[in-house]
């Protein structure tokens, strides 16, 4: 490995979040060292899918490794960001999360909190996955 390889990943690995804003278009993470990075909203579709509130609704992810989205179990790590990665998420994931993210909304709108993503409490059916309209 060479000392700019070395350089590079060490930046890579030690990057940290220190603040973040997001709109209808960008993602803007700035991290600790004073670099600033966006990236396009439409490489994360849980984003782009998001209301408004939901997309606002987001922490910078313990140490600052990334951004957390708690009410749409999506997290973006800076190291992801720099190297200029879009989500890596397939199209019956995605739909899958869909249908859960509109369960949970119909549930908040009741008056409900559903409970954590993952905690197995909450189940989706297994048709939410296939692909019936692709």
């Amino acid at each position: 490995m060479t000392t700019l390889e070395r350089d590079t990943t060490e930046r890579l690995e030690t990057a940290r979040a220190a603040s973040a804003e997001v709109n209808e278009d960008e993602l803007t993470v700035h991290l600790e060292d004073g670099r600033t990075v966006t990236t396009p909203l439409e490489w994360y579709p849980r984003l782009v899918f998001a209301r408004e509130e939901e997309r606002q609704n987001f922490e910078i992810a313990p140490r600052g490794y990334g951004v957390h989205w708690p009410k749409l179990d999506e997290d973006l790590s800076v190291k992801g960001m720099l190297a200029g990665l879009p989500s890596g998420e397939g199209p019956r994931s995605l739909k899958g999360w869909k249908e859960a993210l509109r369960e949970r909304r119909r549930l908040r709108e009741a008056g409900a909190e559903p409970p954590p993503w993952g905690t197995g409490d909450y189940r989706i059916p297994y048709t939410a996955f296939l692909d019936t309209d692709e």
